[in-house]
């Protein structure tokens, strides 16, 4: 499960408690009014570079608040040549302080499995840790292709088994990074890689499942002859040359193209939160492309969490072939106020000035209304009528 939201003009004081670690997190449930669930609020340590994360539950049931333990872990990728490590940071809740009277160091075992079937052990880690110490660290080294794919399609489990007196093993599937970050791109026949002027435009959602694969939902308008291609593409192999990873145009129909890709590795993972990857529809007329955009996370807005209306050239009448496509949210409050933003992509220049966002309250020039000029290439605003 995973709950997103926005706390806006958070106090000063509240600000230096979440830096220091001094505020909690309680999720409560209708059985359970004061708290089911309850942690300390960690700054990440990872920030961006984290790409992959577990939970990690404790095998032991615990009711009593003052001895139930838990834990969590951050992963990172770090490359040196073609050889790939993985980089883990290990966090334990109220568990290394049972210690601190009772022993200098503790030790710790650390296993990374195959879930799935017949359990298989892949990498196994002893190492000593101080009573003191908060966040365990360690590299697996020199990862194999086929862990790296097994990585990235949530195929591995991380154990740690803390062993003493009080004896207690932590699991969790390692899964890729639990985000509320949005995932979208818009695509316009300005952003092709041989600029287009046809009128047409889309746009697109990703997300990432609960298995692990990528979902994705796009909605494409005006094209110039039929689509022969939706490709989404990684970074440029060597000059002139990019990266296909895959082809989504079987799924294509009517202007809408949603499914899932299973097949992703961590260069995938990696490309997506780092907004590496590109959305390219091909057609008969223009082989390389007739539109284009980049898969941009977006933090989560309320606002913003519905699938984008679609402004295009090929709507108009008569239609007008232009390098420029938008996308457009609008919302209404319990004041009657209407919250609309729109965002125009494919613009050359500075051109954004040159815009006016219109409301039409039908299809006539009596009933339109100029709501304000474009700041570059955006209007976000909110206006009661």
């Amino acid at each position: 499960m995973k709950v997103c939201g926005t706390w806006e003009h958070i106090p000063r004081v509240y600000k230096a408690a979440l830096l220091s670690g001094g505020l909690r997190a309680v999720l409560t449930t209708e059985s359970f009014p004061d708290g089911q669930l309850e942690g300390t609020i960690h700054v990440n340590e990872l920030d961006s570079q984290e790409i992959f994360s577990a939970v990690l539950h404790s095998d032991i049931s615990k009711l009593d608040e003052e001895t139930a333990s838990g834990g969590i872990t951050m992963i990172s990728l770090e490359k040196n040549g073609d050889i790939e490590h993985a980089i883990f940071l290990v966090k334990l809740h109220n568990v290394f302080e049972k210690y601190q009277k009772q022993l200098d160091t503790i030790p710790v075992t650390i296993t990374v499995s195959r879930t799935g079937g017949r359990q298989q052990r892949i990498n196994i880690i002893n190492m000593q840790i101080i009573p003191q110490q908060a966040t365990i660290r360690f590299r697996w080294e020199a990862m194999t292709n086929q862990e790296l794919r097994w990585l990235a399609r949530q195929q591995l489990s991380l154990s740690v088994n803390v062993q003493g007196a009080l004896a207690e093993t932590f699991n969790g599937i390692i899964k890729i990074k639990q985000t509320c970050t949005a995932f979208r791109a818009a695509l316009s026949g300005g952003d092709a890689l041989i600029s287009s002027s046809t009128g047409a435009g889309g746009t697109a959602d990703f997300s990432i499942g609960d298995n692990g694969a990528l979902l994705y939902r796009i909605h494409i308008m005006g094209m110039s002859s039929p689509v022969t291609a939706i490709t989404i593409e990684g970074e440029t192999i060597k000059q002139g040359q990019i990266r296909i990873v895959s082809n989504f145009v079987r799924s294509y129909s009517d202007g809408w193209a949603e499914g899932a890709f299973h097949k992703q590795n961590t260069k995938e993972v990696e490309a997506l939160l780092s907004n590496k990857l590109f959305i390219n529809v091909a057609t008969e007329r223009f082989s390389d492309g007739e539109i284009r955009g980049q898969v941009v996370g977006e933090m989560f807005q309320e606002d913003r969490s519905e699938f984008p209306f679609l402004l295009t050239g090929s709507e108009m009448e008569p239609v007008v072939r232009t390098p420029i496509a938008g996308q457009a949210w609008i919302s209404i409050n319990k004041l009657c106020q209407i919250h609309y933003e729109i965002i125009l992509h494919g613009i050359t220049g500075n051109r954004g000035n040159e815009f006016v966002a219109v409301i039409y309250a039908d299809t006539t020039e009596q009933h339109k209304r100029n709501l304000i000029t474009f700041n570059r290439n955006r209007v976000n605003i909110l206006q009661l009528f």
